[in-house]
């Protein structure tokens, strides 16, 4: 690995909490930095990142959002789910069009590990699915 994580290393993983899930896991460190970098949001105002997986991104996805979604080969497995909490909006400025934007407590993303960041979601609470998906790692945000 080239220059080692730098911003990335001083991330800390704080807990498992998942069923069954004894013991810590170690996160890749090309996810860690990704959270690291997208967490840097101004909208992001949660002092941790809940990350779920590794898991295929179909299955992640799914659990989010219910949707289907193709996927290749390197999305079959090592793929996470980051969730991070704030202030988030979508939709007009409110000086274009007179539309206000709607506001959403969560942004989700789908982490691959070919592709970075894919599968972006706004929501006002987590799927009761994403709870089963086990295996939840919160990394403290700096």
């Amino acid at each position: 690995m080239k220059g080692g994580l730098t911003g990335a290393s001083l991330l800390v993983v704080i807990s498992v909490v998942a069923s069954g899930c004894g013991g810590g896991q170690r996160l890749p460190a090309p996810l860690l930095k990704f959270i690291d970098s997208s967490s840097k949001d101004s909208h992001v105002t949660g002092k941790t990142a809940e990350v779920y997986g590794p898991s295929s991104r179909r299955a992640l996805v799914q659990a989010d959002s219910g949707d289907l979604v193709g996927e290749t080969a390197a999305e079959r497995s090592g793929c996470y789910l980051i969730v991070y909490r704030g202030h988030f909006e979508q939709g007009f400025s409110a000086g274009s069009s007179g539309a206000k934007p709607h506001h959403y407590t969560i942004e989700t993303i789908v982490w691959t590990p070919d592709a970075s960041g894919t599968d972006v979601g706004l929501e006002h609470r987590l799927s009761a699915a994403v709870s089963r998906l086990g295996r939840l790692t919160l990394v403290a945000l700096r």
